[in-house]
């Protein structure tokens, strides 16, 4: 959308639903073997209700487990944010957090937005170079799964090395993003 005068902008950025972040990630469910697993809409079914973010739908995801079992397919009535439905054009992909046990999911709002490029994802790499990932969902995808697999939250797009909670795997996520031009 844009105005005489401003910049192009998103008009999803004004929608309500999550920020796109890296995610938070609890570090009980991390040590217990939780994981991040992909999944994409088959279906969305309207309901006529609506709360906080966005409307009651009735969906069917399929999921693809990170065992590599097959995928199967799940029903679920999910109140879907705004944000996401105005990306629909663009992916129908989400991001779930997948219990240690392997029998319930949770939709990552915050993760799936990043997915799907909403917001830029960047790396700020430990001597201060910033490197942008737009139009690398599979990097940003590894980055995500190596940070939940270490139990290290990052709420922002912004993945900033040079803090001393990310140290220990500074050197692995450097080896997985692109070089800046």
């Amino acid at each position: 959308m844009t105005e005489p005068g401003e910049e192009a902008r998103w008009i999803v950025d004004q929608l309500p639903g999550e920020p796109a972040a890296f995610g938070s990630v609890g570090r009980r469910w991390s040590r217990r073997g939780g994981v991040l697993v992909r999944a994409r809409f088959l279906e969305m079914r309207a309901t006529h209700t609506f709360q906080d973010h966005g409307p009651v739908l009735d969906t069917v995801l399929r999921i693809h487990p990170a065992d590599g079992t097959p995928p199967f397919e799940a029903a679920r009535r999910l109140t879907v944010p705004l944000d996401y439905l105005a990306l629909l054009h663009r992916t129908k992909d989400v991001v779930l957090q997948a219990h240690p046990d392997g029998e319930s999911f949770v939709i990552d709002w915050a993760r799936t937005s990043l997915l799907a490029g909403t917001t830029t994802a960047r790396v700020i790499a430990p001597d201060g170079r910033e490197l942008p990932l737009s139009g690398s969902p599979d990097v940003i995808w590894s980055l995500m799964n190596l940070l939940a697999s270490h139990g290290l939250s990052n709420p922002t797009p912004v993945l900033d090395l040079r803090h001393h909670r990310m140290s220990t795997v500074a050197g692995t996520l450097l080896e997985m993003v692109p070089a800046a031009p």
